[in-house]
């Protein structure tokens, strides 16, 4: 067997990996504190759902904008 086998980094993986676990914890704590938001910032649900699927959104877009600037 050849000694120089290419070894196999699992690090990106993992990081990435971590990260889509940050962003799906992220959505969640967001969802589950939509009453507070609403009573804080006075306002109705429909809005606050808007900003989240925004926020959401762009986090995604620059996910993709990212990872497309990696491959470069």
């Amino acid at each position: 067997m050849n000694e120089t086998a290419q070894e196999t980094s699992w690090t990106p993986l993992l990081v990435i990996a971590f990260a889509a676990f940050i962003i799906a914890l992220d959505a969640t704590f967001m969802n589950v504190s939509i009453s507070q938001v609403v009573v804080d910032l006075k306002t109705d649900v429909s809005t606050i759902q808007s900003i989240m699927s925004f926020y959401t959104l762009i986090t995604a877009a620059f996910m993709l904008l990212s990872a497309k600037l990696q491959d470069i």
